[in-house]
């Protein structure tokens, strides 16, 4: 999923004989809290043949974690030739979507390994509620596989199981779709797939309370191949697709029991992010969420200098005070500072 280009509009006010220069120590370049790494460590003593070592790096709003992981070649190797298409005598079953995509969620070989990253995440705060610790294991589906780009222009790749993702580090939407929804359902929540087929994506689903879930369903919508928040339906997805259709809804056999109650509290907390940081910020990563908090902080003082500009007339026509043109020389001065700071974090912003 691309992210849309935050383009800009910028003034720069100069007063005769005004000096115009950059900040150079970076202070408010940088004047965002920084978040250092938190490492956890996964080790699988269940498996003792070849492992291989994986660093996985996620965000979580504005952190960014690091997970080690030891990964056993020998499970790789036993879901590499396990079942990957469905088979049937007869008329093809209505259902069988169904009964394709439970291949992959029902398999219990990984489930070992998949609680053993669940409870290295909960490590991150062993305090949160359910519901919390869901955004966690979101994030982490969302940000430590990388799109598999190669399987999205090879018609003949076949479905991951979650497993396979996790050994590759990478998959397409189904891939990570399956084992984000895999791992949900081991946290007991309901979850569905969401399969939009002219679009040729797919999504989970979260049950949530009535009048709270997306396409009309009771299930908020999940992005698993980029940052999204839960319950936010990007603009365009990996190859510029963009949906324009309501999902099919591939159920899970059998349902988990809880409720994502929590969407309530997201839904009011995104009109404020809205209207404070712009949409871009719902599909940001760790890193562009603080520039955008840094943009606001720095357009908030600029605005603050613009309005103290214009009560004192600085552009007025006639001779100023000495008083008044020195207060307007260093308004200009602080005005055009804070411009430039503010370009180059448009710039790092737009940076790949």
């Amino acid at each position: 999923m691309k992210i849309k280009r935050f383009l800009v509009l910028l003034f720069i006010i100069i007063l005769n004989n005004s000096c115009f220069r950059t900040y150079e120590n970076g202070e408010e370049e940088e004047n965002y809290s920084h978040n250092s790494d938190v490492i956890l460590e996964v080790v699988d003593d269940e498996h003792s043949g070849r492992m291989k070592e994986d660093l996985q790096v996620f965000d979580i709003d504005t952190k960014t974690y690091e997970l080690n992981c030891l990964l056993p070649e020998d499970l790789y190797e036993y879901f590499k030739i396990q079942p990957k298409t469905f088979e049937y005598t007869g008329d093809l079953p209505r259902d069988w979507k169904e009964k394709f995509y439970n291949i992959f969620l029902n398999n219990k070989k990984d489930e070992r390994f998949l609680n053993s990253i669940i409870n290295e995440l909960n490590r991150i705060n062993s305090s949160m509620s359910d519901d919390e610790f869901v955004e966690v294991v979101v994030a982490y589906v969302q940000g430590a596989f990388e799109y598999d780009w190669n399987s999205y222009y090879n018609i003949n790749e076949k479905i991951k199981y979650p497993y396979e993702t996790i050994f590759l580090k990478k998959g397409v939407c189904a891939d990570k779709s399956v084992l984000l929804a895999k791992m949900l359902f081991l946290l007991d929540y309901e979850v569905v797939l969401f399969a939009f087929e002219k679009a040729n994506h797919m999504a989970v689903g979260i049950k949530v309370p009535r009048g709270y879930g997306n396409f009309g369903t009771n299930y908020a919508f999940i992005e698993s191949t980029d940052y999204a928040r839960i319950g936010q339906i990007p603009d365009n997805y990996a190859g510029g697709i963009k949906i324009k259709e309501a999902p099919e809804i591939i159920n899970m056999n059998p349902k988990g029991r809880k409720t994502f109650k929590k969407i309530k509290k997201i839904k009011k907390e995104d009109k404020i992010i809205l209207e404070k940081y712009g949409r871009e910020y719902f599909f940001a990563s760790a890193k562009k969420k603080n520039i955008l908090k840094n943009m606001t902080m720095i357009q908030t003082r600029l605005d603050s200098f613009k309005f103290e500009h214009k009560l004192l007339n600085c552009n007025g026509n006639g001779a100023l005070s000495k008083e008044k043109y020195s207060k307007c020389k260093k308004l200009t001065n602080e005005i055009n500072r804070l411009v430039v700071i503010y370009n180059k974090q448009v710039k790092k912003y737009n940076k790949k």
